[in-house]
């Protein structure tokens, strides 16, 4: 199967099919960082750094921690997330465990009509990632 690119119209239609599922998040994620499916499900509070606008990446494929700016809409959906999920520090930011999110991910880009679309597309969705 080909890497699928997203374009500007079904970014929008999976983002408004996305936020039904409690699913815009990490999507949105995704999307903005390129980070893997592991790392953002693996991801910690502890790791993301709101007021400087980083997150540690610690558990990646290559097992060197690295660094990644978090853009503005990231920023807002993590903000919102914090604001409901935080009190404890080394609890997960998504908070899903892969196979609900999996389930979850069928559901967001079938609603969407994008059903050749792995979540994996989504870490080159922008240029540059």
């Amino acid at each position: 199967m080909n890497q699928h690119t997203l374009t500007s119209e079904e970014e929008k239609r999976l983002l408004e099919a996305c936020s039904d599922l409690r699913l815009l998040p990490i999507v949105v994620a995704a999307i903005d960082t390129g980070m893997r499916r592991s790392e953002l499900l693996s991801l910690k509070w502890r790791d993301v750094d709101l007021e400087h606008g980083q997150i540690t990446v610690l558990e990646t494929k290559s097992k060197q921690a690295r660094r990644v700016l978090i853009p503005t809409r990231l920023s807002r959906e993590l903000k919102t997330l914090y604001a409901q999920n935080s009190e404890d520090q080394g609890q997960r930011v998504f908070g899903v465990a892969d196979n609900a999110m999996m389930r979850l991910w069928r559901n967001g880009r079938e609603a969407a009509r994008l059903p050749d679309l792995r979540f994996r597309d989504l870490r080159r969705a922008r240029p540059g990632n």
